[in-house]
């Protein structure tokens, strides 16, 4: 969630008392972390990366009706050189 910039609150229930006192609430007990729980108060327990995603609303569908031009999977931390850039090895020429 850190790395997608979803804000977001990580409680320890081994160190805080009040996140205890929170999952009281909810009643949800040890035995059942790791949950989420979102805005709308919806219990997630131990959710995989593709549900909580779906839940949060970060899942984005493809329409296979409509033609895309490019699709970019993986970009990495590095970005993307747009294709008139020189290869790097030119740059040391510079």
């Amino acid at each position: 969630m850190t790395r997608n910039g979803y804000p977001h609150r990580v409680l320890d229930v081994d160190a805080d008392a009040e996140a205890g006192e929170f999952l009281d609430c909810f009643e949800i007990g040890k035995a059942h972390m790791p949950v989420v729980i979102d805005v709308r108060h919806q219990v997630l327990y131990n959710p995989s990366n593709a549900a909580l995603a779906d839940a949060l609303g970060l899942t984005e569908t493809i329409d296979p009706q409509r033609v895309h031009d490019v699709i970019v999977v993986g970009a990495g931390p590095g970005g993307l050189l747009p294709p008139s850039m020189p290869h790097p090895r030119a740059w040391t020429r510079w």
